[in-house]
């Protein structure tokens, strides 16, 4: 666990996946699985580490009896455009949207 997963897991209760240059947070509500944030490094971007942990994460998630994984991006934020462009390539559906967030859900 690096020192990064130690300390969200402290403060906001959340657990991590991760790989050397990426890793994704997430926390599990009832039949959802909710991902928290997620990065990877630029100059390791387009190396399929966003598809090695969206895997990971879903056999978690169904492991934990999740049958929904949600994401959800900002959309004023940098590379929120390569980010929908991931999650919706990911299999994931639109949602919904508040204010500036838009919410994706996806069927496991």
């Amino acid at each position: 666990m690096t020192l990064y997963e130690e300390y969200v897991l402290e403060r906001e209760g959340v657990q991590s996946v991760s790989t050397e240059h990426s890793f994704m947070t997430y926390a599990i509500f009832g039949d959802t699985c909710q991902v928290k944030d997620f990065f990877v490094s630029k100059p390791h971007r387009g190396l399929s580490h966003a598809a090695t942990l969206y895997c990971e994460l879903t056999m978690i998630a169904k492991k934990a009896g999740c049958k929904f994984l949600t994401c959800s991006v900002c959309p004023i934020t940098n590379g929120s455009h390569e980010s929908m462009q991931l999650i919706l390539d990911a299999g994931f559906r639109l949602f919904g949207a508040d204010r500036n967030l838009v919410f994706f859900r996806k069927v496991l």
